[in-house]
């Protein structure tokens, strides 16, 4: 019950925030008792997402309108998001299958996400390529947390047969195909940064010969999938950092602004979700209201000052020193090998599309309450299950029940 709420639950990142809300509920309502009772934890997670809760707090009653912020915090339920991922595949018999099973909802998702877009492209033109996302870029970030997720067995599983490999490249490279129709640099940026980074991590702990078989694989994956766009979408990514762009423009205004704002209300910020009436009275006049700093870490340090900004950084290295030590010790994961993709190219996978996530955050707003922020927190409950319990007799029936 509690494994198939988590599949519909990344399901609905991709198609519905109804269903998303709804299964995220019901999930809560299952492990609600461990909740309270303080069974269910993540050691590593625990202090800095109490402390982001605290700084939601603090800024909320010190902030610029403590109704309006307080209004919003209903955002702070997918926190709860990497707990109830780990809590049942925990106490699972078979935890590699279901774990299995969640993986494949997010790249099936994301592949029926890239095919729709390619869809309304080819058969729509006048309609924008955001297929079931509520815009572009909340599309395009769903699909490079599905790519890396996709990316890792591809690139970094060694025992997986040629027909397999092959068909996951074709896979990897409609999801690519998907992420140029977004028209977003910064998500591809994002992807971009998390390949070269999982690669270089594994050139230091494999070596440089291991890794070059790795990069041409990728390099014809993205090759593949450029050579399929039109020219209008290959002249928008091939023109680099246009300073004269409306989205450069638009960086270039409202940054100052951010920084002003971050030292007025200092050192608890304006509030969640304040930014938008904050920033009627320091823009100039005529200026057009932002809804945001277009960037997860200026807009976490203006709206909840230090403590905010210093927890969201404190989760993030704590998600990769955790990802990056599956990779660097897989000796210790082998006994919960799934078939052919062991654990390191899982790990590969989660911190490709983690640092993905973070780095297209660093240029856009991807944080608080959309689609996307959903399912990061599903790859943050995934990168801290520990399969080690699971004795080699569980995993060969895990390997058999796939094969069945």
């Amino acid at each position: 019950m509690a494994i198939s709420l988590i599949v519909l639950m990344v399901v609905g990142t991709f198609f519905s925030s109804a269903l998303t809300n709804t299964t995220l509920l019901l999930a809560t309502l299952l492990h609600l008792r461990g909740l309270v009772r303080g069974d269910l934890s993540i050691p590593t997670l625990d202090t800095p997402l109490k402390l982001y809760i605290l700084a939601f707090l603090t800024s909320t009653l010190f902030g610029f309108w403590p109704a309006y912020s307080f209004f919003y915090a209903t955002e702070l339920k997918r926190l709860l998001i990497p707990y109830l991922v780990t809590a049942p595949l925990a106490q699972s018999d078979r935890p590699a299958v279901h774990r299995f099973m969640i993986l494949c909802a997010i790249v099936i998702g994301g592949t029926v996400t890239a095919a729709y877009a390619a869809y309304l492209r080819h058969f729509h033109s006048d309609m924008m390529p955001m297929a079931f996302s509520p815009t572009p870029t909340d599309m395009g970030i769903l699909l490079v947390l599905s790519l890396g997720v996709l990316a890792g067995p591809l690139l970094y599983c060694s025992r997986m047969s040629l027909p397999w490999r092959a068909t996951l490249a074709a896979v990897g490279a409609l999801h690519i195909y998907g992420i140029m129709l977004c028209r977003n640099r910064s998500v591809l940026i994002g992807l971009a940064v998390a390949l070269s980074f999982t690669l270089a991590a594994k050139v230091v702990y494999r070596g440089m010969r291991y890794a070059m078989s790795r990069f041409i694989i990728l390099a014809v994956v993205m090759i593949v999938g450029v050579m399929t766009l039109p020219d209008g979408l290959l002249q928008r990514y091939f023109k680099g950092l246009d300073v004269q762009s409306e989205s450069t423009q638009y960086r270039i205004r409202i940054y100052p602004l951010v920084a002003k704002m971050t030292w007025d209300w200092m050192p608890f910020g304006i509030g969640r979700r304040n930014f938008v009436l904050a920033h009627e009275y320091y823009k100039k006049p005529g200026g057009v209201i932002a809804p945001h700093a277009h960037s997860n870490i200026l807009n976490i340090s203006v709206e909840l000052g230090i403590l905010g900004l210093f927890s969201y950084l404190w989760i993030i290295t704590s998600v990769i020193r955790r990802l990056l030590s599956s990779l660097r010790h897989p000796s210790r994961y082998n006994q919960a090998e799934l078939g052919p993709i062991d654990e390191a190219s899982i790990a590969a996978g989660l911190l490709q599309g983690f640092i993905a996530f973070h780095v297209a955050g660093f240029f856009i707003f991807n944080w608080g309450y959309s689609l996307p922020v959903s399912l990061m927190w599903v790859l943050v409950g995934l990168s801290f299950v520990d399969m080690s319990h699971q004795s080699p007799g569980q995993a060969t029936e895990t390997a058999e029940a796939l094969i069945i």
